[in-house]
């Protein structure tokens, strides 16, 4: 595959995530240095985001620690996750923002989905062990720039890393790596969305919502620190 541009089909899982990790991996070292199949995928998430950003109103949600020891929390409905936070200021603010557009918090216990993506979350972060969050929803990112940001985001593979420019270039505007980190910055959804695997100039370990600390963490169970400091970045 490394040799050869991505099928159509090929694309389609890419974005709905539906690839095993070694398939992505093996993608995404084709692609990140193709511009044609870029064009490909930039035309597929123009014509058909992967990630819907709005719900009914009144739709139920229901926010849940993903474990007691680690300080993260997730907010999602019965069948998509909208949010994982890592404190419970940043939580209560996007609660906050959900209600604004007609969102209601459940008393009711969590909804299997729910608790699922908590558990394999935790173990992520206990073992290291990939997962991968397929329903999502963007109604928490607010601008289309962004949306596109954090869907390439997603593409980047568990054990690779990349970098701001690479993702302006992806997206077609290859100044525009300072407004991607910004736009990282905000992201609802860290970990599932994995920002952490996106670094600054010559790999340096910059910018990450829940720390640098944190993110060097995550990069070493997957096993991307602190050999990223001498990989070439693409």
């Amino acid at each position: 595959m490394t040799k050869q541009h991505l099928a159509k089909d090929k694309i389609t899982q890419l974005l709905d995530r539906s690839l095993d990790f070694k398939e992505e991996s093996t993608a995404f070292e084709h692609w990140r240095t193709c511009p044609d199949c870029q064009a490909k995928i930039r035309t597929a998430i123009d014509c058909a985001p992967p990630w819907l950003y709005n719900l009914p109103n009144h739709t139920n949600l229901w926010a849940i620690p993903v474990s007691a020891r680690w300080q993260f929390w997730i907010i999602g409905s019965k069948e998509v996750l909208l949010a994982l936070t890592f404190s419970e200021k940043t939580q209560r603010r996007q609660i906050e923002l959900l209600r604004k557009q007609g969102l209601e918090l459940a008393r009711s216990p969590a909804p299997i989905f729910l608790t699922n993506t908590a558990e394999m979350i935790y173990d992520f972060l206990e073992t290291g062990q990939p997962y991968k969050v397929t329903a999502l929803n963007f109604c928490l990112v607010s601008t289309a720039f962004a949306r596109q940001v954090l869907t390439w985001t997603s593409l980047v593979p568990f054990g690779k890393t990349t970098s701001y420019g690479r993702i302006a270039e992806w997206i077609g505007r290859p100044l525009a790596a300072r407004s991607v980190g910004g736009a990282l910055h905000s992201n609802p959804l860290g970990l599932v969305i994995p920002c952490h695997r996106v670094l600054g100039t010559n790999g340096a370990l910059t910018g990450f919502g829940g720390g640098l600390e944190m993110k060097q963490m995550l990069l070493e169970l997957e096993g991307s620190y602190p050999q990223f400091q001498v990989r070439r970045l693409e």
